[in-house]
């Protein structure tokens, strides 16, 4: 892990991101402390997108009548049963 000092991370800020994205990591000091370290951000599971859950979320709700927080209290009654 490279050292870098807060004065050059704020300089080269950009290249110091691009660096990060790339793979690397750094240790960012003042006065020789310790004061954050940067890597990268462990890659996961691709996400669901929205555009393929509201439709089926629309047509689920539409089958409940209620606020948002009793409907949502409703459905998780109704998960915690099927789980047990």
């Amino acid at each position: 892990m490279q050292q870098v000092t807060v004065s050059w991370a704020r300089e080269e800020w950009a290249q110091l991101v691009n660096r990060v994205f790339a793979g690397e990591e750094f240790l960012v000091v003042k006065n020789n402390i310790p004061v954050a370290r940067l890597l990268p951000v462990e890659k996961t599971a691709p996400t669901v997108h929205r555009k393929k859950i509201l439709p089926a979320a629309s047509t689920l709700l539409s089958h409940f009548t209620g606020t948002a927080a009793q409907v949502g209290l409703l459905l998780r009654q109704r998960a915690w049963r099927t789980r047990t």
